[in-house]
């Protein structure tokens, strides 16, 4: 079994999960992939706990861990500080809709969740959702087709 997997099985099984769904497992090698982190953190969905002997790795404090099994433990207490609880279900149940319409709790942790719905094989937010705003030119509101003809003009 690859590190990803025992990964997966170790963060369900901390979660209350003794029998995860092919479902669950797949959603975690997902969200692994997504965050990319090097396996010497022991750190698979890139969390902020700090712990006993842990130390910050990068400027939004994402945290290498002396051990696989302090990352794991760290990750699960992540996973039930009350920041994700559509997360947390969706992974108890396995159902990869539930956690991918759990977007904004995506975004608390700091995920993309077009990277997860990608990986997953669904369709999800754009990555340029929020730039489908309209824009403000001098306090007048146009739409991005106008903006854009209005740009070529000069």
């Amino acid at each position: 079994m690859d590190l990803a997997t025992t990964r997966a099985l170790a963060i369900l099984r901390g979660l209350g999960v003794p029998h995860p769904s092919a479902a669950s497992v797949r959603i975690l090698l997902a969200w692994q992939a997504c965050e990319n982190t090097p396996p010497t953190w022991h750190n698979p969905l890139a969390t902020t706990l700090g712990a006993p002997g842990s130390v910050p790795v990068n400027g939004v404090g994402v945290q290498a861990y002396p051990t696989e099994a302090a990352g794991i433990a760290a990750t699960v207490a992540t996973l039930q500080n009350g920041f994700y609880p559509g997360l947390v279900a969706a992974l108890r149940t396995g159902s990869v809709p539930a956690f991918l319409a759990a977007a904004a709790e995506i975004r608390t942790w700091g995920t993309k969740p077009h990277c997860l719905a990608g990986r997953l094989g669904q369709p999800g937010p754009s990555p340029w959702a929020s730039a489908a705003v309209p824009l403000t030119f001098v306090g007048v509101v146009i739409g991005i087709p106008w903006a854009l003809a209005l740009l070529r003009r000069r």
